[in-house]
């Protein structure tokens, strides 16, 4: 069974990821490029996902050596997002939004339930 701080991180990446796909869906990029919500909104939903990556990194580093198919690189545009706000490179997060984290959740799918408060007594 999965480590209970790795599942919430995990379930964390999970509900920040839907959510930027939601708030893309039937946005163009153009319209994506002029705006700047939707561009604070999608970085706001990478930047939880980085943070929650890196708590894995942290804590459980095992578990990105045995995921190493997941967009770990993409998932790490944290810091730039934290760091450097000002630069950002917008294409690049249409880009993430849009091909990298639909398949993070389908690898986080994968694994199956997270909330541990679901899980069954042992």
């Amino acid at each position: 069974m999965i480590d209970e701080r790795v599942a919430l991180n995990l379930d964390n990446m999970k509900r920040a990821a839907a959510d930027a796909i939601s708030f893309l869906d039937g946005v163009t990029e153009r319209e994506f490029q002029n705006s700047p919500q939707h561009q604070k909104a999608c970085a706001m939903c990478l930047l939880i996902i980085g943070e929650a990556a890196s708590r894995i990194e942290q804590k459980s580093p095992d578990f990105i050596t045995a995921h190493a198919d997941w967009p770990w690189r993409d998932i790490g545009l944290r810091n730039r997002i934290a760091h450097d706000y000002f630069s950002l490179d917008i294409p690049i997060i249409w880009i993430i939004v849009r091909e990298s984290l639909p398949d993070l959740l389908l690898k986080i799918d994968e694994i199956g339930e997270l909330d541990p408060r679901l899980w069954p007594e042992e």
